[in-house]
């Protein structure tokens, strides 16, 4: 019979978030892209920490996304994501860090988009549900989906736009109108 360990020692975590002298406190937001939040299900508590230490080092926010591993730019073919529920397992250690006393702001990120709409909106729910602060459903491809996920979130939104990406060139003006918190253009 074996077991899991799981490293609960937050020293290497800290060690981690030193490495990124952007996040000292300085009075700006910063926010850390944490891509796949680094896990299986066993690692999750690990993870929990990691995301504890980086709002102790002064970041204001993780993006923690549901993204399987090795990743790939949200914009280029062969991606995958990992099971609802190991993707609700990563968005809720995230939470439980803020539930920890962590003031951290939690950003959900899907690329579940490559199994569709309907998909990508039933993740996005669940985030909601789960009690992240804000949801980023990767690779819409137009004005007309980006309102319509809109629509039917009512929920902090961010898009990325990528020249020469998937999505729809659109102006900050643009997806501020059609509802969306931030766009960030890379």
């Amino acid at each position: 019979m074996s077991k899991s360990i799981v490293n609960t020692n937050p020293y290497p975590f800290r060690f981690e978030a030193s490495q990124y002298p952007a996040i000292k406190p300085n009075g700006k937001g910063v926010t850390i892209d944490y891509t796949n939040f680094r896990g299986s299900r066993p690692s999750l508590q690990a993870s929990r920490l990691r995301a504890m230490v980086f709002a102790q080092a002064g970041a204001a926010g993780v993006m923690i996304e549901d993204q399987s591993w090795p990743k790939r730019c949200g914009h280029t073919a062969g991606k995958s994501v990992v099971s609802r529920i190991e993707a609700y397992a990563r968005w809720q250690a995230a939470v439980d860090a803020r539930k920890d006393g962590q003031d951290i702001w939690i950003l959900a990120r899907t690329d579940s988009l490559i199994h569709g709409y309907d998909e990508a909106l039933t993740r996005a729910r669940k985030a909601i549900e789960i009690g992240v602060d804000a949801v980023f459903v990767e690779a819409l491809p137009d004005r007309e989906s980006m309102a319509r996920l809109r629509k039917d979130l009512d929920f902090a939104m961010i898009a990325n736009i990528i020249e020469g990406g998937k999505i729809q060139n659109l102006s900050a003006k643009d997806l501020a109108e059609l509802g969306y918190s931030l766009v960030c253009y890379p």
